[in-house]
This record gives C-alpha cells, structure tokens and sequence, in this order.
C-alpha cells in the first residue's frame, strides 16, 4: 500500500512524480517548491486531495531528515572501475582453470578402475589358494610314543573331539 491512500492513477501519478522531483532537488526549501515541480493538472490534484497532500508532507519530512545521512563521498573514480574490473578477471581466470582439471579427470578415471581390477584378481587369487578349509586338511594322526602310553593327546580335529566323546560314553 502506498503513502497516498488512494490507487486512483491520478494518485499514483502524483505519488511516482514527487519521489523523482524529491530525488533530483536535494534539501528543496519547502514543500511549496516540490509541489512546484509538479504539472499542473497534478498541482491542482495536491492542492483538493488531503490524502496526497498528507503523504506529500510525509515524503518530504522524510527526504529532509534523511538528507544529512546521504553519503558526502565523492563518487568513486576511475580506480574503483580498474579495480573492480581486477578482480572480476582474476576471479573468471580461477574459474576457469576448475574445468581444465575436471577434463582430466575422466583419462584417470580409467586407468584407476584398471588398477583396481587387477588389484582384486591378485588378492581374490591369493585368498583363494592361500587359505585351506578344515575339511580338505588331512587329520594328523597321534601316533603314541610308546606302546604303554595311556594318556592320549588333546584332539586336534572335530572327528578326533567327536570320537574321544564317543569312547568315553562306552
């Protein structure tokens, strides 16, 4: 909702009119000299329209506090352009450099997943034949030391445990 109250086009115009005259004549004496600025259809709007006529006043307040806090700068000269100008180029030639590395990345993409191909059929060949499964081990055999030996060792397999069970239940 704007200041003015009314969304008549004749509001609406003297409202956008005033913010560009108010813009343009910085610290104007009086509202008097603003509303001067106006054509003359909308300076006879302001003068009969209390809503436009209040939200003028307002605007104009406005401008005049705000006006001590506008920037007392000079404008930025031709080296803020240079160095600005600077660092947009040095940021584009950084960026620009990401895509040379990610165009490689593909040539050793390759080669890494090669790598690991033959990095699994080495060790999946070791595993294979370097580990024995109990079954296909051949059951070592206590041969006693003596014939008068007594005391058998402890088993060493699963069919030797099962069969020192199987005596001792007897």
């Amino acid at each position: 909702m704007s200041l003015f109250g009314k969304h008549s086009a004749t509001c609406s115009a003297v409202e956008a009119r005033i913010e560009e005259l108010s813009s343009k004549a910085h610290g104007a004496a009086a509202l008097d000299q603003l509303v001067a600025g106006l054509d003359p259809s909308l300076r006879e709007h302001v003068r009969t329209c209390a809503a436009c006529r209040k939200a003028a006043e307002i605007h104009f307040a406005s401008s005049a506090l705000l006006s001590p806090l506008r920037s007392s700068r000079a404008p930025a000269g031709a080296w803020f352009t240079t160095r600005v100008m600077a660092a947009i180029a040095a940021r584009e030639r950084e960026l620009g450099r990401a895509p040379a590395i990610a165009a490689l990345l593909p040539k050793y993409a390759s080669r890494l997943a090669w790598a690991a191909a033959i990095a699994l059929l080495l060790t999946g060949s070791w595993v294979y034949t370097g580990a024995k499964s109990p079954a296909t081990a051949q059951p070592s055999v206590n041969v006693p030391e003596s014939l008068f030996e007594t005391q058998p060792g402890p088993p060493q397999t699963p069919d030797e445990v099962l069969m020192s069970l199987a005596i001792t239940e007897k």
